[in-house]
């Protein structure tokens, strides 16, 4: 079976899948999502294709802000 990605959900593009267009450049902004993870599990997503990285605290606030308003 092969599977084909339609877009992904991260403000800027995957290293992993280049040519595959993010949610925003596709018309649909805000549609960003992310995940917080422990450090210990960071080599196992780097191998499934994710790109963890670190926020600044108020990067991260604006968007705990901004997912619980839309789930309102």
């Amino acid at each position: 079976m092969r599977l084909r990605a339609l877009a992904v959900s991260s403000r800027s593009r995957l290293a992993a899948l280049p040519e595959v267009l993010t949610l925003g450049e596709l018309g649909y902004a805000g549609m960003e999502d992310y995940v917080w993870i422990e450090h210990d599990i960071d080599e196992r997503l780097i191998a499934l294709g994710f790109e963890p990285h670190a926020a600044p605290l108020a990067e991260t606030a604006r968007f705990v802000r901004e997912t619980g308003a839309k789930a309102e």
